[in-house]
């Protein structure tokens, strides 16, 4: 280890003679967009790995009610909250297994199969939930796959130094209101004109409070707007985010999407 870190500060000492400029974006030619992870910007909860100890996703100074991009691990305060610039909205209807189950994330499912699968009655709402029929026709919470409406918003969010980081926000049960109170406040972003701004023209603050059902507690999102992007550096960068993301050139693994939440609360899925 000791002749590793000897080599390591010999290598440095001449880098301000490297031409780094030259080799702009080498050793990633043939990476495609299964290469990339997009970070998701995830709430913890009081039962999150993430604020474990014992468990092996622990993040030293990770609390509840915190934010955290889940690739590199950066935290921010629930309270001060992240600046986050809106780039692309997506609507998933996505099929998880039940809970405790060791399967996980199933897929995708159309608008039109979910259609299909009602009719044929596959598919049915429950107690405020929509599960997928055990063979024999009937619904066991325990034994059910579910359908979870997902909101997906991407963005970039912005640190101190307003450097930007992809990321994708994902909102579903109780956090789909405030998904659509979001669009809803983008969608008021206005021109002189009278025409919409480009959603990712403004930088918006996303921050975390408590919230309870009388099933339980946990950490919900707000949304409020700050104001323009600091500069046209970061404007660039969102538009080119947009445009990746809406031409399907960025790779979502979604079975990082939050479904139901990792809290004590059991609520409806339905608003």
């Amino acid at each position: 280890m000791a002749a590793r870190q000897k080599a390591t500060a010999v290598a440095t000492t001449d880098l301000a003679d490297v031409d780094f400029e030259s080799y702009a974006g080498a050793g990633l030619e043939s990476a495609d967009a299964e290469s990339f992870a997009i970070p998701f910007l995830k709430v913890l909860q009081t039962n999150s790995p993430e604020v474990d100890e014992a468990d092996s996703k622990y993040v030293p100074e990770a609390k509840p009610g915190m934010l955290i991009n889940t690739v590199t691990g950066e935290l921010f305060d629930g309270k001060d909250g992240v600046g986050f610039v809106p780039c692309e909205y997506q609507r998933k209807l996505l099929r998880w297994a039940p809970r405790g189950s060791t399967q996980g994330f199933r897929g995708e499912v159309t608008e039109a199969e979910k259609a299909r699968l009602y009719e044929s009655g596959v598919l049915v709402d429950h107690e405020g939930r929509t599960y997928f029929v055990t063979e024999d026709g009937k619904v066991d919470a325990k034994k059910c796959d579910r359908l979870v409406d997902t909101r997906l918003h991407f963005g970039l969010t912005l640190d101190g130094d307003d450097i930007p980081h992809q990321v994708l926000l994902s909102l579903s049960s109780t956090q789909i209101k405030k998904s659509k109170l979001f669009n809803s406040l983008i969608k008021q972003q206005l021109l002189p004109t009278g025409k919409q701004l480009p959603a990712f023209a403004n930088v918006y603050r996303i921050t975390t409070a408590k919230e309870s059902n009388d099933q339980g507690s946990w950490f919900g999102v707000n949304f409020a707007v700050i104001g323009r992007v600091p500069n046209a550096a970061v404007f660039k960068t969102a538009a080119e985010f947009y445009e990746s993301v809406r031409g399907n050139k960025v790779k979502v693994d979604l079975a990082g999407a939050t479904h139901e939440r990792e809290s004590n609360a059991e609520d409806s899925d339905k608003f």
